[in-house]
């Protein structure tokens, strides 16, 4: 059977420890990790079963990564197609960034006020397993958690709900994000302890400075290097 990506496979060699986990964990993993990566490309068609043959599983897993992909915005499913990685686009990408910049600043500086200690422990575990994680697809999958976490503490539930709808769109847009940065895994870790440092002090003027600073990193450099024709 073809490989997806030719005669080394789509998915590269497999390390006997990640065969070791569930294979549902296994399989999410391995297709989050190509997505975000930029090994599986937008507009590609993902069939169930080469899929389950390349990585060695039963379909069943397969199905229920598709699924929990789909629910993360990376994955569309189509009744007549099955399943097809979904297309980045510039002007979208931009406007999710646009409105969280200007909303997710605000939603930290609230948080300086109102955080319980349960959701910041919460945070610096996250914050932790990120610092400690190598891999795009699992850091960005961490980010999304550790941003939610953080929004969701607050008390405004119109605000909160906003939020995760653009949590949730922007998915996709992490691994551009990561792709254009310099260091984007030591810059991310470094903003989340910047904002984790100033919420334990209830500095709401600081968390929403890093916020809005960490938002606005991304949308710069997004623009540079479109105009530059490298993303």
């Amino acid at each position: 059977m073809t490989s997806l990506l030719g005669s080394k496979g789509l998915f590269g060699e497999i390390p006997p420890s990640e065969r070791a986990r569930t294979a549902y964990e296994f399989v999410l993993g391995r297709l989050r990790s190509a997505i975000i990566s930029g090994q599986i490309t937008g507009g590609t068609h993902l069939v169930q079963a080469a899929v389950a043959n390349e990585l060695g599983v039963s379909t069943t897993p397969v199905r229920e990564a598709l699924r929990q992909l789909a629910s993360e915005g990376i994955v569309e499913l189509d009744p007549q197609r099955g399943a097809v990685v979904k297309t980045a686009n510039l002007d979208e990408m931009l406007e999710i960034y646009d409105l969280r910049a200007l909303l997710e600043p605000r939603c930290m500086e609230m948080a300086a006020q109102q955080i319980s200690e349960e959701v910041l422990a919460a945070a610096e575990d996250l914050h932790r397993r990120m610092k400690a994680e190598h891999d795009l697809g699992a850091w960005a999958h961490l980010n999304r958690e550790f941003h939610q976490v953080l929004c969701n503490s607050v008390d405004s539930t119109r605000l909160v709900s906003i939020l995760q709808s653009l949590h949730a769109a922007n998915a996709l847009y992490v691994s551009i994000g990561l792709r254009i940065l310099t260091h984007p895994l030591e810059a991310g870790n470094r903003d989340h302890r910047d904002l984790l440092n100033a919420l334990r002090k209830g500095d709401s003027t600081a968390a929403a400075s890093v916020s809005r600073a960490h938002i606005q990193a991304t949308i710069d450099l997004t623009k540079a290097a479109h105009q530059s024709g490298t993303a």
